[in-house]
């Protein structure tokens, strides 16, 4: 059974990375990124809350009994103000770097979320009780510094006005995104069946609260939106907000900071359309070696965590 659980976790979380590898492309080469941050960010919330409600409504047959109570914790109100800074600095680093840039970065993330759980959480994470694969982790980790500093000096030689800028934004979401995700996978263990809708559905909610009294400030530049940048915006939360639930999903199934290794996989989705369809980036070998070395030092995290998974079973 606990086989199954985990394989369902890797297939749901699959498909939440798809979602992170088209997002970027979607947020820089539509019309949501001529939208205002304030009213971008509100309409983000909508397509949250408009996509929670749709899968309440899809699933509310199949239970008879409905937990919406969830324990509003210190972890609860860190994954809401993160999650909102998240989409904040996620889309405004997309108006200086490439989405490409900005999945790389992203890439890093759950290496560093790894060092933290390393210090916090040594005890309860298999991978961390054998001083070996400590300084495996630690050395694939600055394998992923490596890969940062080729990116940042590509973007020296080859980078447009403005890309540096976007690049420290682009680590800064990084940076978010760590707190968001280590706060999402130790919130999980009180999260029961469905109950990830409920949670999705609460974050919008309370970042569609915070928003009200800031757009009513600019009310003004709610005219000059057209219908094609609000549809543009509320497909953004839609998209947000189904890979906000099927993280939640795979992190109650399977480690979560393994399911966040996997989001090497949404860098190829993201380079292959920006560079090969959109014809947007130049492909260079700073690139290329630096977007290797930080997947590939997701790709021996995700190695050493199956090799200790499997010593403990041996045991």
């Amino acid at each position: 059974m606990r086989k199954k659980e985990k394989f369902l976790g890797y297939i749901i979380r699959l498909f939440a990375v798809i979602i992170w590898g088209i997002q970027p492309i979607y947020i820089k080469y539509t019309a949501i990124n001529t939208v205002s941050m304030d009213y971008r960010i509100f309409f983000i919330a909508v397509g949250g809350l408009l996509i929670s409600l749709i899968s309440l409504l899809f699933f509310w047959k199949q239970k008879s009994h409905w937990n919406f109570k969830l324990k509003l914790n210190t972890l609860f109100f860190m994954i809401v103000i993160t999650q909102l800074l998240f989409i904040y600095f996620f889309n405004i680093s997309l108006r200086y770097t490439s989405s490409t840039n900005l999945i790389i970065f992203n890439n890093f993330a759950p290496l560093l979320a790894l060092l933290v759980a390393l210090v916090l959480w040594r005890k309860e994470i298999p991978y961390f009780k054998d001083r070996s694969h400590i300084l495996a982790i630690i050395f694939v980790f600055f394998m992923g510094v490596m890969g940062s500093s080729l990116l940042f000096y590509n973007d020296i030689i080859y980078g447009q006005n403005g890309s540096i800028k976007g690049n420290i934004l682009a680590l800064l979401v990084m940076s978010i995104d760590v707190v968001l995700v280590i706060s999402q996978i130790r919130y999980v263990k009180y999260l029961h069946d469905h109950q990830s809708i409920f949670l999705t559905l609460y974050i919008y909610l309370f970042i569609f609260m915070i928003m009200i009294p800031i757009v009513l400030i600019n009310v003004s530049l709610f005219y000059t939106l057209t219908h094609e940048q609000i549809y543009y915006a509320i497909g953004a939360g839609v998209l947000s907000g189904i890979g906000q639930i099927l993280n939640y999903e795979a992190f109650r199934r399977m480690d979560g900071f393994i399911a966040f290794l996997m989001f090497n996989i949404a860098i190829l989705i993201t380079f292959v359309i920006e560079a090969y369809w959109l014809k947007e980036i130049q492909v260079t070998l700073f690139l290329v070696v630096g977007g290797c070395f930080i997947i590939s030092a997701s790709i021996f995290a995700e190695v050493i965590n199956t090799q200790c998974e499997k010593e403990a079973l041996e045991k």
